[in-house]
């Protein structure tokens, strides 16, 4: 990765000295972009950014409106990887409109797939589902192979959250084919990561633990420090639901040491909530307290409402456990009611269910959700 960057500043180097003219914006352009997705792979997100901002300016100064889209759908995309909700939607909005303009089907496919991220993310399933079938739908041609397989992955990723665990392994394998066929060894092995997780969610942990040290291989090789660390946080669930304490710990603190040093603030939640769970399972109550907390408190600011109802629920039965009643249903009650909220009603007819059985003969409800 260092080698690559270092050869891509070369070249940006070398074009400085070429005339000033629509040739040099477009090379300089096209360097930009691929020197941001060096960067991410590289984990460092904001400096991904400032190259897209850079790559922007050019296609603006150009009026190349379908590039425009292009980046800002990059732009987007990266601003959904940091949790920023809100932005990303509205450059998805802002890219779908440049790229409606220009009738270019494949940018418009792109930018439905960043909306599609932000409200899987947000808790609005079905509609980031429709968002992903309408993106499908406009790249059928077998150039657009890749780009459907990407779609693929992420219409997986939602079928594994509502529950449809044989029809996500069916999306996810589509897609890791796809990649496979076309030589994108980095976005299958993406592809073998998620399928490894359906695995584990399914209860076959031998699948699971071919799949993520499949797609580590990978992301060892070419440097993606972001998925190694990702691959790392399964392993170490997949160990923990082994009763492995100290491999998951190990596995997990590493995970947490890259999110940290990248800056990745759901991958520092998501392993807040494993060491919550691994300090509980060890005895240590207090600290799986402390590391509950701060995964919620995340979660809070991430405004991801489902992992937040999720670890809520954990930690009102861990203070339910330790005798301490009254707040356990008080998280546990507002776990329920963002159930609720989110139309996940089984999920919230069993937290309080969970509840009843704290404190029978007590009225449940009043509870705040997310």
């Amino acid at each position: 990765m260092e080698e690559a960057l270092h050869f891509n500043r070369l070249a940006l180097d070398s074009i400085a000295h070429l005339p000033q003219d629509a040739h040099y914006t477009c090379q300089e352009r096209d360097l930009r972009q691929r020197r941001a997705a060096l960067l991410e792979v590289a984990g460092d997100i904001q400096a991904a950014l400032e190259q897209l901002e850079y790559a922007l300016r050019l296609c603006q100064q150009e009026h190349d409106e379908p590039r425009e889209a292009e980046v800002l759908t990059e732009i987007a995309r990266l601003h959904a990887r940091k949790g920023e909700w809100d932005t990303a939607l509205q450059l998805a909005s802002r890219a779908m409109g440049l790229a409606e303009k220009a009738k270019a089907n494949p940018t418009i496919a792109q930018a439905l797939s960043v909306r599609a991220i932000v409200l899987f993310q947000t808790g609005n399933w079905d509609d980031a589902l429709d968002s992903l079938r309408w993106a499908e739908a406009l790249v059928q041609d077998d150039s657009q192979a890749l780009q459907r397989a990407r779609i693929l992955g992420n219409m997986g990723n939602i079928l594994d959250a509502q529950g449809k665990k044989d029809d996500a392994i069916h999306h996810y394998k589509q897609a890791i084919r796809i990649f496979e066929q076309g030589g994108r060894l980095l976005d299958g092995a993406r592809g073998s990561l998620n399928l490894g997780f359906v695995y584990a969610s399914m209860g076959k942990p031998e699948e699971a633990r071919a799949s993520y040290q499949d797609a580590l291989t990978v992301f060892r090789k070419v440097g993606d420090v972001y998925h190694t660390a990702l691959a790392h946080q399964h392993l170490a669930e997949l160990e923990l639901a082994q009763d492995n304490i100290t491999a998951a710990a190990e596995l997990c603190k590493a995970a947490r040491d890259t999110f940290l040093r990248i800056g990745d603030d759901l991958g520092k939640a998501d392993t807040s909530r494993i060491l919550g769970r691994i300090a509980a399972r060890s005895g240590n109550t207090p600290q799986a307290k402390q590391y509950f907390a701060e995964a919620i408190a995340s979660y809070g600011e991430l405004d991801d409402r489902l992992n937040w109802a999720e670890t809520s629920r954990e930690l009102g039965r861990l203070l339910a456990q330790s005798q301490a009643t009254a707040e356990a249903i008080q998280y546990m009650e507002a776990a329920a009611a963002t159930y609720v909220d989110l139309g996940l009603e089984k999920e919230a007819a069993e937290t309080h269910q969970e509840i009843v059985l704290l404190k029978p003969g007590v009225p449940v409800g009043g509870a705040s959700a997310r």
